[in-house]
């Protein structure tokens, strides 16, 4: 059974930097992907829940990333 989208945590281009996100809530802006991505790990760690993590870019493609932040599968 898959879980909901919502459930996952989610890294997006804004005009200010990036969001992040997890089960639908919103956990900071940062200056870019790199500090947005060192957050959303952070709290995961103090939280012991370790969602999917995908991140949006400015165009609207979507990637799904590893726990190094590498890409393993993008959709356009």
């Amino acid at each position: 059974m898959e879980r909901p989208a919502y459930e996952d945590m989610v890294i997006e281009d804004t005009r200010n930097g990036c969001t992040v996100s997890c089960e639908g809530k919103y956990l900071g802006t940062h200056a870019n992907f790199d500090l947005a991505f060192t957050a959303g790990c952070a709290w995961m760690e103090a939280h012991g829940y370790y969602p999917d993590v995908y991140h949006v870019n400015d165009h609207g493609n979507v990637d799904l990333l590893d726990d190094e932040g590498n890409v393993v599968e993008g959709w356009v």
